[in-house]
């Protein structure tokens, strides 16, 4: 009996109360424990200072909810994330002017995913148990979760697009949007932001990989999004020329509080004799002038990478400078240090760590 006595308090666990991230570890540990270091959990405003920074201020906070918060929930506060039923009790995407929105499936411990090799197929929740206290149980199936493999948003990466499509404000601006003209099954956010990576998906199943649950992007993963960028240098007496082919199907940085910049150093025996910086961005305002994303009616400034966009800098060269080594440095911060400040975000803040996408040092 002791020894039932633990399975019977994990199965009244998953009664009820659907099945928690928590309770996903004990079969995808990989998986977990790459969510618990994504942005996906870390989308509270416990978690996330630029989230909660805009949260004090949104006159409207509500709206912020419906992606922080997935699926959403009967009293869904600032400090609630995003949990594996988030994304695996998507159903489909229903397509909106302002966003779209995620129509989740109602059907207790019923989840949606994605394996060619189960394609089509629904591996249904049965835990049946006979005997006294259950000793003498017999399982069929997960005991945790009936498993759709037949969802085509699973395989095409639309799943993500109920979040990460666009947003428009009340005064009809587009404030951000990936844009993204064309997804495939060979090429979508999924192949891109949850590459195979070695280790089983569940403990039940043995598999040689799995798709890696950190999610990489802007937020964690530079490395990733570095790869899709390629940059040139040229240097001459007069000036420094740079080329930046940007290879994903989006802007480069699609929030609209991010900040691109490209920086290139001259030395001459191994110390700075020169150095300069260009930025790039996409920034909402109005009359003129950046504001807060509820208030713009306008782009202000839009010079962010486009889309599979190739891209020449020229950088003069003063005259009196003499040089014997170049280097180029493409990168980003999160959030704008100049509106970081307005947000009242500390400097020592990761959000205002210069991320590196790529260095060419010549």
């Amino acid at each position: 009996m002791k020894y039932y006595i633990p399975l019977l308090l994990t199965l009244s666990a998953l009664s009820g109360a659907g099945v928690s991230s928590s309770t996903c570890k004990s079969c995808h540990p990989k998986i977990y424990d790459e969510y618990i270091s994504s942005a996906h959990h870390l989308s509270s405003a416990d978690s996330d200072g630029l989230f909660k920074a805009i949260w004090s201020k949104a006159p409207n906070k509500k709206s912020c909810l419906k992606c922080h918060v997935a699926p959403p929930k009967k009293n869904p506060t600032m400090n609630s994330s995003i949990d594996c039923t988030g994304c695996h009790t998507i159903k489909s995407i229903k397509h909106g002017d302002m966003t779209n929105s995620n129509i989740y499936e109602k059907r207790e411990k019923y989840f949606y995913s994605a394996q060619q090799s189960e394609r089509g197929e629904k591996l249904k929740y049965e835990h049946e148990r006979s005997g006294w206290f259950g000793l003498n149980s017999q399982r069929s199936g997960s005991p945790y979760h009936t498993i759709d493999y037949s969802n085509d948003i699973y395989y095409n990466g639309k799943v993500c697009m109920g979040c990460h499509s666009h947003k428009k404000n009340n005064n009809g601006l587009i404030l951000c949007s990936t844009d993204i003209k064309s997804m495939n099954e060979k090429q979508n956010c999924i192949t891109c932001h949850m590459p195979d990576k070695s280790g089983s998906a569940t403990t039940i199943r043995i598999s040689k990989t799995h798709k890696y649950h950190g999610f990489s992007g802007s937020r964690f993963g530079e490395n990733m999004l570095g790869k899709y960028i390629d940059m040139q240098l040229n240097a001459t007496k007069k000036s420094l020329v740079i080329t930046i082919d940007n290879r994903t199907p989006h802007s480069l940085l699609t929030h609209p509080m991010r900040l691109l910049m490209l920086k290139v150093i001259l030395y001459k025996n191994g110390k700075v004799v020169y150095s300069a910086k260009k930025s790039f961005a996409r920034i909402v305002g109005r009359e003129g002038k950046p504001s807060a994303p509820w208030l713009a009616n306008e782009i202000v400034r839009d010079d962010m990478l486009k889309a599979n966009e190739k891209r020449v800098i020229s950088i003069d060269i003063p005259k009196n400078i003499t040089y014997d080594k170049t280097e180029a440095v493409l990168g980003y911060y999160l959030i704008n240090p100049k509106v970081a400040q307005k947000l009242g975000i500390k400097k020592n803040s990761r959000l205002l760590k210069f991320h590196i996408l790529k260095r060419v040092i010549k």
